[in-house]
C-alpha cells in the first residue's frame, strides 16, 4: 500500500482512547441521523444529498488533513451553520461537511497507537453510532445533530488548545494515482454505497411494505442495518479463519457472493420485504472480504493510497444513488442493477490483478 500520512505520529502526542471512541461513536451518528433527518423533514433525494455531503467531509482530510485546531474550527463552522439551517438545504449540506470533516479529522490524531484499541471496539462502537443515529433522528430529527455538533466541539477544544504539533493547519501530502489496487478498492466501495442508504430508506419509510410499523419503525430498521455490519465485521473470520481461503479467494468468492445477493435483491425489492432484508444481512459477508483487497494491495506492494480510493468509492457510490433516485424514481431497483455491475467490475479487476501477479511471478 502507499504511504499514507499517520496522523498520531509520536511527534504528535494527542492519542486519547477515549475521545478517539466518543468521536467514532458520533461519527457514525451523524452518518445515519443525518440521513434519516433528510428523509423524516424532506424525502430520499435530500436525505441523499445529506450523507453525501458527510462523505465528501471524509474524504476532505484525505488528502486536506487537518490539525487539532483546524478540525475544532471545522466543528465550530458547523455549530454556527447549524443554527440557520434547519429549514436551509444548502447550509445544512455545508455544515454536515466541515462536521463530517471536523470528526474524522480529530479521530485520525486521536487515534491511540500500538493497538490500545482493538479493531472489534472500533467497529462496534461506530455501527453503535448508526444505530443511535437512526433512533435519535426519526424521533427528535436535526436537533440530536446540532447538540452532538456542540459536545464534540467542546471536547476536542482542550485538546486543540493543548497539542503543539509541528503539523501545518492542513497539509498536503498523498500519492494520487489509484494503479490496480487504488480501481478496485473504489468500485469496491461504490457497490455498496449505491443501494446500502436506499436500502435504509425501504425501512424507515412509513410507506415502504419494508417498514416494522409506526412504533418500531426505527428499532427495526437500526436493527437490520446493524446486522448488515456485523455480517460485514464477521467476514474475515468466516472466509479467513473458517474457510482457510487465501486474500486472492477471499476477495473473488466474497465479490461472487455479493453479486449473487444483489442479484436476489432484485426480485425482493418490491414485494418481499423480510427476505430481502434476510439478503441485505447475507450480502455482508461478501462485501467483508474488503479486508482481502487490502492485503492483496500490501502483499503486490502497491503505491496507491487505498483509504483515498476507499473515500472515492463513497462519494461516488452515494452520488450514484442520488442520481438514480432522481433520474428513475419510479424504479426502485435502478440502485441495485448499478450495484450489481460495479460489482462485477470489481470481480473482474480482481482477477486480472491475480493473473499479473502469477504471470510476473513467472518470469
Amino acid at each position: 500500500m502507499g504511504k499514507i500520512t499517520s496522523l498520531a505520529s509520536p511527534e504528535v502526542k494527542c492519542s486519547n482512547s477515549f475521545l478517539y471512541l466518543i468521536f467514532s461513536f458520533f461519527s457514525g451518528t451523524l452518518e445515519t441521523g443525518i440521513l434519516t433527518s433528510g428523509i423524516i423533514i424532506f424525502d430520499l433525494s435530500i436525505g441523499l444529498a445529506l450523507v453525501l455531503a458527510y462523505q465528501i467531509g471524509c474524504l476532505a482530510r484525505n488528502p486536506l488533513h487537518f490539525n487539532l485546531k483546524a478540525a475544532a474550527c471545522a466543528l465550530g463552522c458547523a455549530v454556527l451553520l447549524f443554527q440557520f439551517g434547519e429549514t436551509n438545504v444548502w447550509l445544512l449540506f455545508l455544515s454536515t461537511v466541515f462536521m463530517s470533516s471536523g470528526l474524522q479529522s480529530a479521530r485520525e490524531y486521536l487515534l491511540p497507537g500500538q493497538n490500545l484499541v482493538s479493531v472489534s471496539t472500533k467497529r462496534l462502537t461506530r455501527v453503535a453510532g448508526f444505530v443511535f443515529g437512526i433512533i435519535g433522528c426519526f424521533n427528535i430529527g436535526l436537533t440530536l445533530i446540532f447538540y452532538i455538533a456542540i459536545v464534540s466541539f467542546l471536547l476536542l477544544m482542550p485538546s486543540a488548545l493543548e497539542n503543539k504539533s509541528k503539523i501545518s493547519f492542513i497539509n498536503l501530502e498523498n500519492e494520487f494515482k489509484a494503479y490496480d489496487f487504488g480501481w478496485i478498492m473504489f468500485f469496491h466501495q461504490t457497490h455498496y454505497f449505491v443501494y446500502a442508504y436506499v436500502l435504509l430508506s425501504f425501512l424507515l419509510s412509513p410507506k415502504s411494505q419494508m417498514a416494522d410499523g409506526p412504533i418500531s419503525q426505527p428499532l427495526g430498521a437500526s436493527m437490520w442495518f446493524a446486522l448488515g455490519w456485523f455480517s460485514y465485521i464477521s467476514a474475515s473470520v468466516l472466509l479467513k479463519k473458517i474457510l482457510k481461503l487465501s486474500a486472492f479467494y477471499s476477495a473473488i468468492v466474497g465479490h461472487a457472493w455479493v453479486v449473487l445477493n444483489l442479484g436476489v435483491m432484485l426480485f425482493l425489492v418490491e414485494g418481499q420485504p423480510f427476505l430481502l432484508k434476510l439478503t441485505w444481512v447475507f450480502c455482508g459477508f461478501g462485501g467483508g472480504s474488503v479486508y482481502a483487497i487490502k492485503e492483496l494491495a500490501k502483499a503486490d506492494c502497491c503505491k496507491a493510497d487505498l483509504e483515498l480510493w476507499e473515500h472515492w468509492g463513497h462519494v461516488s457510490g452515494v452520488t450514484i444513488a442520488f442520481m438514480s433516485v432522481q433520474f428513475f424514481p419510479t424504479y426502485p431497483t435502478a440502485p441495485f442493477c448499478i450495484a450489481i455491475a460495479a460489482a462485477l467490475i470489481t470481480l473482474i479487476l480482481l482477477l486480472i490483478a491475480g493473473s499479473r501477479t502469477r504471470q510476473s511471478r513467472l518470469v
